[in-house]
């Protein structure tokens, strides 16, 4: 079924369907996204009903979320595919879990850096960064958890290639990360993010996994979607180019 903002009328969500959340900055800009971990129906009146697994960051699993305005997307999971994301979401956890414990017991866990480690789990650019032998997690965005979650099910949603994803300025870019105004200004934190450079940068951004689930399933098997400027929004917008500053 295509996705759709959730408004009076109640609305079916399945395990594992995504729903996106507004920027506080700006209504429909889709500001995060994440899987719902439980089968429940909703209406716009009660959100905190809502049970997620998403990356914040950190990673969170079977968690509440509060948001005024959500919006509900579907690719009609089977059961085979909802076990494969179970999975999926498990790892990452483990991963996580594993790492904070090996911290702990080599004596360089501290308030501190617990909080530096769990801001270290998110990624913009790439949207995932895959483990290798001096980081052991992921490290990945709110949307690149909702899409790998998906490709490991089988379902590519959007087309990842830098080539193909829209141009993100600076300013689209505070919208979209809202919540972390003071360190997207920080240009250290920028690059640490992979984000180099004064912009634009192609980057998955939320909105554009709304709009591959806007789609009826076999069009969203066939196909990742292919983001245009505009979709960072739900329903789209049109946008005129933006300049860095």
């Amino acid at each position: 079924m295509p996705a759709q903002e959730i408004g009076d009328s109640a609305v079916d969500i399945a395990l594992y369907d995504v729903l996106g959340f507004d920027s506080p900055r700006r209504a429909t800009f889709v500001g995060h996204v994440a899987l719902s971990s439980r089968t429940v129906s909703v209406s716009r009146g009660v959100p905190a009903s809502v049970r997620l697994a998403h990356m914040t960051p950190p990673l969170l699993v079977d968690a509440p979320f509060f948001a005024l305005r959500q919006t509900h997307g579907a690719a009609g999971l089977d059961d085979s595919e909802r076990d494969l994301i179970a999975t999926y979401v498990r790892q990452l956890q483990s991963e996580y879990q594993a790492e904070k414990k090996r911290r702990q017991a080599t004596g360089t866990w501290s308030p501190d850096a617990g909080e530096q480690f769990r801001a270290d789990q998110y990624m913009i650019r790439p949207h995932v960064r895959l483990p290798d032998d001096e980081r052991p997690y992921h490290q990945i965005s709110c949307a690149g958890f909702v899409q790998e979650a998906y490709h490991e099910a089988g379902i590519v949603l959007v087309d990842t290639a830098e080539a193909n994803l829209p141009p993100c300025w600076l300013e689209t870019l505070r919208t979209a990360y809202a919540e972390m105004a003071p360190q997207i200004e920080d240009v250290t934190f920028r690059v640490d993010k992979g984000l180099v450079g004064d912009g634009p940068w192609p980057i998955l951004l939320p909105g554009y996994i709304m709009h591959a689930l806007d789609r009826e399933r076999e069009e969203i098997l066939a196909s990742p979607f292919r983001a245009t400027p505009g979709d960072e929004c739900f329903p789209r917008q049109q946008t005129t180019v933006e300049s860095s500053s």
